[in-house]
Order: C-alpha cells, then sequence, then structure tokens
C-alpha cells in the first residue's frame, strides 16, 4: 500500500495548474475528506454525478501529479480496475519566492 503523506507542499505551477481545474479540485476533495479509503472511477464518478469514462483524463493528471495515488489495481472482467486514494492528508501552497 502507498504510503500517504501527512502534508504536500504544492510549490511548482503545473501541479498548481491541475488543482484549477474544478473537477480535479472536487475529486480531490472527496479523496481527501476519507484518506484511508480507495475509491474506483466508477465510485468518482457516482459522487460526482458523471459517467466514470469523463473523469479517466482528470484521475490520471492527478496520479501524474502525485495527487491521487494508485493503491490497488484488480482484473475486473478483463479490464484493469484501479482504486484510487489521497497521496496527502493535507496540501499547502508555497510559490514564488
Amino acid at each position: 500500500m502507498t504510503e500517504i503523506l501527512t502534508e504536500r507542499v504544492i510549490d511548482d505551477v503545473s501541479t498548481l495548474k491541475a488543482l484549477a481545474d474544478p473537477v480535479r479540485l472536487g475529486l480531490l476533495d472527496f479523496a481527501m475528506a476519507a484518506p484511508d479509503k480507495t475509491f474506483t472511477a466508477k465510485d468518482l464518478a457516482a459522487h460526482m454525478g458523471v459517467l466514470p469514462t469523463n473523469l479517466y483524463y482528470h484521475l490520471n493528471m492527478l496520479e501524474r501529479h502525485g495527487l491521487l495515488a494508485v493503491r490497488e489495481t484488480r482484473i475486473v472482467n478483463g479490464i484493469i480496475e484501479k482504486h484510487y486514494g489521497a497521496g496527502q492528508r493535507r496540501l499547502t501552497y508555497r510559490l514564488g519566492a
């Protein structure tokens, strides 16, 4: 299982831009509210009120920046199902000099 950071300091513009989207911010907020739980794309889509196919781009971006972590994968009907969890319990921001 991936270790959950207590605090993540956002100090780069690209990660800040990843957080600028309301969908990604909503996904991250939901996952961070229950940092010890994991969620499938289907779970997260139900929470957001959208189809799972509409979230894969956002989930990949959050994963790429380490904001969400894939904690488990399973093969379900021949498809890889990822279980996402928050990569941190709290975010702080430090940009500029």
